[in-house]
């Protein structure tokens, strides 16, 4: 049996930037939940236009062309939820002070990305067993 699993809905670039690897940190400006830290989250990609800046933006990072929409890009740890202002900011996220980081670790790729629905913030999604 499937094990449900906490979920959050991203737009692309940003949720395939956490699947290749380039984006460990996911920013918000609320905290996670703090009984998902230490836990595996599905990230999925939204179904929201990507603007065309951030899918060159993407095939310039990735080296890839395909930015799936509607669909379960990987899983991650939520390894921490820390300041915005402790951590060393990148190209991937608003560092604004008053901000949260996500440190998502433990990296898991789903080839090929898994389709679903979203949903606005945490919920819950069932993977399906092959």
């Amino acid at each position: 049996m499937a094990k449900i699993m906490p979920a959050i809905s991203l737009w692309q670039p940003w949720a395939s930037f956490i699947a290749i690897g380039v984006k460990p940190y996911e920013t918000r400006h609320w905290r996670a939940p703090p009984r998902l830290v230490g836990q595996r989250i599905a990230i999925h990609a939204a179904k929201h236009p990507v603007e065309r800046d951030d899918v060159t933006w993407w095939r310039r990072v990735s080296g890839e062309t395909e930015l799936p929409l509607g669909a379960f890009v990987c899983s991650a740890i939520l390894r921490a939820v820390v300041p915005a202002e402790h951590v060393l900011g990148d190209e991937f996220g608003d560092y604004a002070p008053g901000r949260f980081c996500w440190h998502l670790t433990e990296v898991e790729r789903f080839n090929p990305p898994i389709p679903a629905k979203g949903a606005q913030g945490f919920w819950w999604w069932t993977p399906t067993e092959p």
